[in-house]
């Protein structure tokens, strides 16, 4: 457990233009992230990227010092920012590290406190960090326990009920916009927070939708899906169609859609909606400063804290399985350990009973009879699985005694 580290910028403590800094794109990831891993010399790398929290969860047996950090700011390029960020860096290390990443993944330390979709984020950056060989056994096993842990308060608690999401939260802001269910809709990604989106929308009737997206098959597969229109993104502002509301959530690392943009796509349109998921941001915030509503997560942040005032009374039901999950995963950890410590014992015990067998003993043995043969073999087979398991068995004791009397 004291091998998880992590470095968080969230909501917190930062303003979603500064997290969105720390976005890395898809198509720089795989390079990024190894040249992270290799420059601070970390034993295990996941990189998890929401609309609003960056953490690197990593693994290595020594502290996380300061020199460290800025080391991880110097290979995103950013150490001009350096100074000013780290006092506001949130820093995990062992225990504290586990919890803060069960909290994450159960949706206690989200914006919007109950919503499942950061589960599913949480899964896929460990799944491409396995992928890419960036992890190994401590992450595998951290993200297993999480997504039990999770799972279980989304169960066995109410911080679920009636759920609630960033998605749901800019669904329902949109809606009070009184666009028409006629009007035309540009859509700009086609990945899962818009399609998530788009459940919302074509529910409600909105069906003059358009999706523009970078990989023109992938926003045909997402259009095919609702009965919907495709573009390639090359595509926007160059058709002359006219939309009442741009909504964008792409991986892209700068503005897909500038004022002038904006304009054209609305034609100059005052009653215009914008809705904004992508962090760093999609649609240029300057876009908001005129009467044009735009619905991004500054906007929706106010609304998250009533709604975490009206699901914290189910926190204390959630801490309690937090605590039980954190003893639980210790003793699994210390029992990982002594597997791994002891998993030479069975090869050795097979090459004692070799020697027994071919050397040691092997002039007596050639003496038995066939019956005499086969019944040594099998006492032999007992005992050799008997003997392997002796050490197995009184460690897992001695581990779960030390943990009760801790």
């Amino acid at each position: 457990m004291t091998q998880v580290k992590i470095v968080a910028l969230t909501h917190k403590n930062f303003e979603l233009t500064r997290i969105g800094q720390f976005h890395i794109a898809d198509t720089e990831q795989v390079e990024t992230l190894g040249a992270i891993k290799q420059a601070l010399q970390l034993d295990e790398l996941m990189y998890l990227s929401t609309c609003n929290r960056v953490e690197f969860i990593f693994v290595q047996s020594g502290p996380v010092s300061k020199t460290q950090v800025r080391g991880l700011f110097e290979q995103l390029d950013l150490l001009d920012i350096f100074e000013d960020s780290y006092p506001k860096l949130n820093i995990y290390e062992g225990k504290q590290a586990v919890r803060h990443v069960f909290e994450v993944a159960s949706s206690i330390d989200s914006m919007v406190l109950g919503e499942r979709e950061i589960l599913t984020q949480f899964r896929k950056a460990f799944e491409y960090a396995n992928a890419k060989q960036l992890s190994g056994d401590t992450l595998r096993i951290l993200t297993r326990q999480t997504i039990e842990v999770a799972k279980q308060i989304y169960t066995e608690t109410k911080i679920a009920e009636k759920p609630v999401s960033v998605v749901s939260l800019s669904f329902k802001e949109f809606l009070k916009t009184g666009v028409d269910k006629y009007a035309q809709i540009a859509l700009i990604g086609a990945g899962q927070t818009n399609g998530n989106m788009l459940r919302f929308l074509t529910k409600a009737g909105y069906t003059n939708i358009c999706i523009y997206n970078r990989t023109l098959a992938k926003a045909e597969a997402l259009a095919k899906s609702f009965g919907l229109r495709a573009k390639d993104l090359a595509s926007l502002g160059k058709d002359k169609e006219t939309y009442a509301a741009i909504i964008s959530c792409t991986g892209a690392d700068k503005t897909v859609v500038n004022a002038e943009l904006f304009g054209q796509l609305t034609n100059g349109n005052a009653n215009a909606v914008a809705i904004d998921l992508a962090v760093p941001a999609d649609i240029d915030p300057i876009v908001g400063q005129e009467s044009v509503t735009l619905i991004n997560m500054a906007y929706l942040y106010p609304i998250s804290e009533q709604n975490l005032k009206f699901r914290e009374q189910e926190l204390s039901k959630c801490n309690v399985i937090l605590d039980q999950r954190l003893i639980a995963y210790n003793l699994l950890i210390k029992e990982r350990k002594i597997e791994l410590a002891l998993r030479d014992i069975p090869n050795e015990m097979k090459a004692i009973r070799e020697k027994a067998f071919s050397s040691v003993f092997n002039k007596d043995i050639e003496g038995l009879d066939a019956n005499a043969k086969v019944l040594m073999e099998r006492m032999a087979d007992y005992l050799e699985k008997k003997f392997v398991a002796i050490p197995y068995k009184h460690s897992k004791k001695l581990i779960t005694q030390n943990s009760l009397e801790q």
